[in-house]
């Protein structure tokens, strides 16, 4: 479950396909899903938290044990193309940027379900 008190919010302020992936992601994740950093300015990373509109979030993974957080990251990107035209992009990438360990969930314009994409239930935010 996700609450937020301005569902404008979303719309206005996040890429469509962020939106997307993270409906996606709300239908099956296991348990909480925490959103720990959304928009901040570039330091060492690579500039998408600071799109606009936002391309990318980090949720956080310490509920789980190792093995449990490499299957929901292959899972992700078993679904998800970050972009067909550089493979090697993926949506979702489990790792440490030395304040642990979290999942970063980034979007391309070009992002799009895997081409055997199966379908799914979806939930919608209104």
């Amino acid at each position: 479950m996700i609450k937020v008190e301005e569902v404008k919010l979303f719309r206005k302020f996040w890429h469509p396909k962020l939106l997307e992936v993270t409906q996606w992601c709300l239908i099956w994740w296991p348990g909480t899903f925490c959103i720990t950093s959304m928009w901040r300015k570039k330091k060492d990373d690579s500039g998408i938290h600071e799109t606009f509109p936002l391309r990318a979030i980090d949720v956080r993974s310490w509920y789980w044990n190792d093995k449990t957080c490499e299957k929901i990251e292959q899972r992700i990107n078993k679904y998800w193309d970050y972009d067909r035209e550089r493979p090697n992009l993926v949506v979702c990438k489990w790792h440490d940027t030395g304040k642990g360990k979290h999942f970063h969930i980034q979007v391309h314009p070009n992002t799009q379900k895997a081409l055997w994409f199966p379908e799914e239930p979806k939930i919608i935010i209104t």
